[in-house]
């Protein structure tokens, strides 16, 4: 799997316009790498691929990007990522510490230390990169 992505595009596959938050040439380290199942999934048609890497982008905010608009520049797995099936149609590569039903849903709504717990596996990963 993969710590590290640089960015090659900025460009919005389903919508028009650009990502902001995004620099050109820039490194990301990747706090999950998610796999959805393109024929069942309205978050993956409304993102425009059904591999995304989750990342904090250059406004400070971790939001799902696909996978098509970065290129991969370290193959290595951070150290505590593990495979994670979270139902039929979702499957992670996450810290384990995250693999858990509905942790993005807890982080986005700043419940059951969800935010606290990934700084903490996103300072592993930086730490290892």
């Amino acid at each position: 799997m993969i710590k590290g992505i640089m960015c090659r595009s900025i460009q919005k596959p389903v919508q028009q316009g650009h990502f902001t938050n995004l620099t050109l040439g820039k490194e990301y380290p990747v706090l999950s790498i998610e796999v959805y199942n393109s024929k069942v999934s309205n978050f993956s048609s409304t993102i425009g691929d059904f591999v995304i890497y989750r990342l904090r982008g250059d406004d400070g905010i971790i939001l799902p990007y696909p996978s098509k608009l970065f290129e991969v520049t370290s193959n290595k797995m951070p150290s505590r990522w593990i495979p994670y099936k979270e139902n039929d149609d979702i499957f992670m590569f996450i810290p384990i510490s995250l693999a858990r039903e509905y942790f993005w849903d807890d982080f986005y709504n700043d419940e059951n230390d969800a935010p606290l717990d990934l700084i903490k596996e996103e300072e592993i990963i930086i730490q290892e990169s």
